[in-house]
């Protein structure tokens, strides 16, 4: 059983990306046993810097879509402003028309 659970580990964590904790919970081994016999292996340093750059690469692209979102979100602000502003102005539009249309169906300059 020894050997078994570290190279399920080994499996585990570097050819299918489970974290320790995940490891620990399925395999029913300490997440300090796991861990021990993760850092003991030569290529752990590469495999967790590895990981590092993942996460690194992730933060940055949701950083950038929380980014884009904000942008756009503010695009719409200002569309919205606009709009209303147009309406407002059409509104205005209406009543000076219906309004000289009414003084005889022509419009008085």
């Amino acid at each position: 059983m020894n050997i078994e659970w570290k190279e399920r580990a080994e499996v585990l964590y570097f050819g299918e990306g489970e974290k320790i904790n995940a490891i620990s919970k399925q395999l029913g081994i300490s997440e300090r046993s796991i861990s021990a016999h993760l850092n003991s292996l030569p290529n752990i340093t590469a495999e967790k810097e590895r990981r590092k750059q993942a996460n690194r690469d992730r933060q940055r692209d949701r950083d950038r879509e929380r980014k884009q979102r904000s942008r756009l979100s503010k695009g719409q602000e200002k569309i919205d402003e606009i709009y209303e502003f147009i309406k407002l102005d059409h509104r205005t539009a209406v009543r000076i028309l219906s309004r000289d249309f009414m003084k005889g169906g022509r419009l008085i300059h």
